[in-house]
């Protein structure tokens, strides 16, 4: 609901993540920036570990299951997916 969201953005200013426009603030951007960064690491780890050469088989040993997965999007999903082969 509309009062829903007024109150959730008014607990983003008091935590100071967004300004009086609702805008990010630069502590926010800051935070965003430095969990995508140890996201992009810890989900490095398993690939690393695997290294090149099992990454690819493992990928070539699964295209098959993702292929078939992917087939139960629907064309028209809430996240954005395209169509499963294209």
């Amino acid at each position: 609901t509309d009062e829903e969201w007024a109150a959730a953005v008014a607990r983003l200013q008091d935590r100071g993540w967004l300004t009086a426009a609702a805008t990010a603030t630069t502590t926010a951007v800051e935070a965003h920036r430095r969990i995508e960064a140890v996201t992009d690491e810890c989900a490095m780890r398993p690939w690393a570990t695997l290294g090149d050469e099992r990454t690819h088989r493992l990928a070539d040993l699964l295209r098959p299951l993702a292929v078939a997965a992917a087939r139960g999007i629907p064309e028209e999903n809430p996240i954005g997916l395209p169509r499963a082969g294209g």
